[in-house]
């Protein structure tokens, strides 16, 4: 038996037909500190999907995966979904399930709710014909759960809590990932993975560092900084600043760059819009220029100076400022 399953909470009076109504809001993947809880590792020996040990909130109950547990997926094409399921028809009377009234399954489709049965969703695996599983698209669904912290607004967040990985003090933590930390009504941030550890993310305003990170086109040096932040109305704002190096480069009449200029090779492909989009670039305090985020080649190009006579010459500051929309 690699499963079993519990109430969520302490019963405090709640009859079982009251479990999923009253908590069935709250499922998620719980007590996660490393990333690593349900897991897929998909084989093409035996087709197996093999999801890790970890624990799910499931219809008010806690499904546990104690060890690794392989499902089968057919090779017949069909999106599969890959579930914790809990059914009440498990809860009652002589059918009740020792391992408890909740369990890890996989359906061809999406799962039936007959009978009240309530589901989290863990993954999706998009599967052809003749198709190998380790090559089938996975679109994941798992979600993680966390307590809330505050730290009152007067308060100076301390550093260990904001660095990357997080380096909890004794007593301060750790927390599982998915867990919530307010300051006062400023600032919300989320615990999360990273690619180092585990850290606090700050939610929506804060700026952040972009990532992957820039990286600058031939004749360009000495990036100092590369922040955005996610604003209401899908839109971004950027602040980017870098300097000019080797060769000038001349605008020809009416100030148009031909060909456009690469200032970067690159940008995130989550920052990028639906369609090319324009924002300022200025050297700071003296001239606008124009440039274009190029969904295309997926980078940021220079397209127009102000004057044909502003040329932007080896040791010019530049500084990329502005908004755009993502759809």
């Amino acid at each position: 038996m690699t499963t079993i399953s519990y109430p969520a909470k302490g019963t405090g009076g709640f009859p079982i037909d009251k479990w999923t109504e009253v908590f069935e809001g709250e499922n998620g993947i719980l007590n996660d500190y490393d990333g690593t809880s349900c897991a897929l590792t998909r084989i093409d020996a035996g087709e197996i999907a093999r999801i890790s040990p970890g624990q799910v909130r499931v219809g008010g109950y806690v499904l546990q995966v104690t060890a690794n547990h392989d499902l089968t997926v057919s090779t017949t094409a069909a999106t599969y979904y890959i579930w914790a399921c809990y059914d009440p028809a498990l809860n009652v009377g002589t059918v009740a399930s020792a391992a408890g009234p909740c369990t890890l399954g996989i359906s061809s489709g999406a799962p039936s709710t007959s009978g009240g049965k309530v589901y989290t969703l863990l993954y999706q695996i998009v599967r052809s014909a003749a198709q190998a599983l380790t090559a089938a698209t996975v679109r994941e669904f798992r979600l993680w759960q966390g307590p809330t912290l505050h730290i009152p607004g007067a308060s100076t967040i301390p550093s260990e809590l904001l660095t990357d990985p997080i380096t909890w003090p004794t007593g301060a933590g750790p927390y599982p990932i998915g867990t919530q930390l307010a300051w006062g009504s400023r600032q919300r941030y989320t615990l999360i993975k990273s690619t180092s550890g585990l850290k606090f993310e700050a939610d929506g305003g804060g700026w952040k560092n972009f990532s992957p990170a820039l990286t600058l086109a031939t004749g360009w040096t000495n990036k100092v900084r590369e922040k955005y932040k996610l604003l209401p109305g899908n839109k971004v704002a950027i602040d980017i600043e870098v300097d000019k190096s080797g060769s000038t480069i001349t605008a020809n009449s009416g100030g148009n760059l031909s060909p456009d200029v690469d200032i970067t090779t690159n940008w995130p492909s989550s920052l990028l819009p639906a369609a090319d989009r324009y924002v300022h670039v200025h050297r700071p305090g003296v001239i606008t220029y124009w440039g274009r985020i190029d969904v295309g080649t997926t980078r940021f190009v220079l397209t127009h100076l102000q004057m044909p006579s502003e040329d932007v010459t080896s040791g010019t500051t530049i500084r990329i400022q502005g908004e755009y929309h993502l759809d």
